[in-house]
């Protein structure tokens, strides 16, 4: 097969996997959207009060700034070590410095913005100790306060999140473009490794996050919603980063080792959810909620309360990715 056949198929492939994960998501918006708007009565749910403790409507749950500011330590480790897991087999080496450059500075201006913003609304609104509590890990219902409490209740999400983007990124880049091992990138994961074990020491009771069925079903809630509306996006971006950036660099047939081994990593991933199914299989969740409501509806209402999550995550993680391979680029030039 000639190179420019190769390279359509494989720029082809790339697209229909750009294509599904920006398609999911948007499917289960759309779809959640419309069962929340079957379960109210109405098609206009934005006035709506849908958010689980009965007080936020869709659009305050949408902007619900002071837990965006919650999740920020949180989002911010999983958009770095997604940053650097892009980076371990990325065909950038060759891209153009000028425009990954520029896209670089772009995204991390935006997600400082985006952090920034958040951090004064919820300082205004409330006050600077509150701001400051959301950022310490003490909340994860706004009248509750246990200092560490919200990292733990995000544990098993970010191991999930870290496990489940390696499979994604192994598996799109055996179908698509890949470069060899950055061992920089693989330096920075260590980095993020050791940080995540020693914050989660420092906020204390990591153990309850794998016994305390609310803390399990809150875990299970985040993976679902973090892989389907945060993840995919970030991924499609990257993946999109790389067509722009990089349309010369294209392996000549797919990885198929790359591939299986990325399925593993899936696979290892979704033993996760799967275990905590089975440790709360006679536990009733609904109880555990906030308000008693049907669990489609408190999982739709759910997916709305991340979407700020979703676009920092992907303008942080363009960020740290675009900035690693630069720095690679910059390293190997004569």
């Amino acid at each position: 097969m000639k190179a420019s056949a190769l390279e359509t198929r494989t720029t082809r492939q790339a697209h229909w996997i750009w294509m599904i994960l920006l398609g999911c998501p948007a499917a289960v918006l759309l779809g959640s959207y419309v069962l929340l708007a079957l379960h109210h009565g109405v098609w206009n749910v934005f006035p709506v009060v849908v958010h689980e403790n009965g007080r936020y409507t869709l659009t305050e749950t949408i902007f619900y700034f002071r837990h965006f500011v919650r999740e920020l330590p949180v989002n911010t480790l999983i958009a770095m070590a997604l940053g650097m897991l892009a980076g371990l087999h990325s065909p950038l080496e060759q891209g153009s410095s000028a425009q990954s450059g520029k896209a670089c500075r772009h995204a991390g201006l935006a997600a400082l913005l985006m952090a920034a913003t958040a951090i004064t609304i919820t300082w205004v609104q409330y006050d600077r100790n509150e701001a400051w509590t959301e950022l310490a890990q003490y909340r994860t219902r706004d009248e509750l306060a246990d200092f560490g409490s919200h990292w733990r209740y995000h544990l098993l999400h970010i191991v999930d999140s870290f496990l489940f983007c390696m499979g994604m990124l192994l598996v799109s880049r055996g179908l698509t473009n890949a470069g060899g091992l950055n061992r920089r990138a693989l330096g920075w994961l260590s980095v993020l490794g050791v940080a995540f074990v020693v914050i989660t020491l420092g906020f204390g009771s990591p153990l309850r996050a794998l016994t305390d069925p609310l803390y399990l079903a809150h875990q299970a809630r985040e993976i679902e919603t973090h892989r389907l509306l945060t993840l995919c996006p970030a991924l499609a971006c990257l993946l999109l980063l790389d067509l722009r950036l990089a349309a010369s660099s294209w392996l000549p047939v797919v990885n198929w080792r790359m591939i299986w081994q990325g399925v593993a990593w899936i696979v290892l991933a979704t033993l996760i959810p799967l275990w905590i199914v089975w440790r709360l299989r006679e536990v009733n969740i609904g109880s555990l909620a906030q308000r008693q409501t049907g669990l489609w509806q408190l999982a739709a209402a759910h997916h709305f309360e991340h979407l700020l999550d979703s676009v920092y995550v992907t303008l942080l993680s363009a960020w740290a990715y675009l900035s690693l391979m630069r720095r690679r680029t910059s390293a190997n030039s004569p």
